[in-house]
Order: structure tokens, then C-alpha cells, then sequence
């Protein structure tokens, strides 16, 4: 709720029916929940798809800006 929703902790514990302490202890157990889930589930290829050809292209569109030059397409 307050990461997806944008609630303030107050409007999580309200709804939730917890204290505002309890609200933060869940959001950082979950964060570190995720983060292990990814880091063992995922490579780092998953996690980190950009890369190789799409950043060159990325760095070329951006170097093209900055000197005033044709985007290549």
C-alpha cells in the first residue's frame, strides 16, 4: 500500500488495523524478502536486462543529442 498505493504510513496502519511501527517492520521485511527472492531465483542477466546492443544505441541517441546531431534510427 504505501510503495504501490502511495499511502502514508498513518492510512496503512488505519486501514490495516496496526500500529505505524508494525507497518514499517512488514514493508522492510518484505523489501528484504524480495530482494533475497530475486538475488537466489534470478540471474543477474534477468535482474539487469540492459545491456550490449540496446545500451550502445541508448549511449549513441544520447551522445547525438548532446552534440546537436541526427538521432539514428
Amino acid at each position: 500500500m504505501r510503495e504501490l498505493e502511495g499511502m502514508n504510513t498513518n492510512e496503512v496502519a488505519d486501514i490495516l488495523n496496526i500500529s505505524k511501527v508494525n507497518v514499517k517492520i512488514r514493508l522492510h521485511r518484505a523489501k528484504q524478502f524480495l530482494l533475497k527472492y530475486l538475488t537466489v531465483n534470478l540471474s543477474k542477466e534477468d535482474i539487469y536486462p540492459f545491456g550490449n546492443e540496446r545500451c550502445d544505441r541508448v549511449t549513441e541517441d544520447v551522445m547525438a543529442i548532446l552534440f546537436n546531431q541526427n538521432i539514428p534510427s
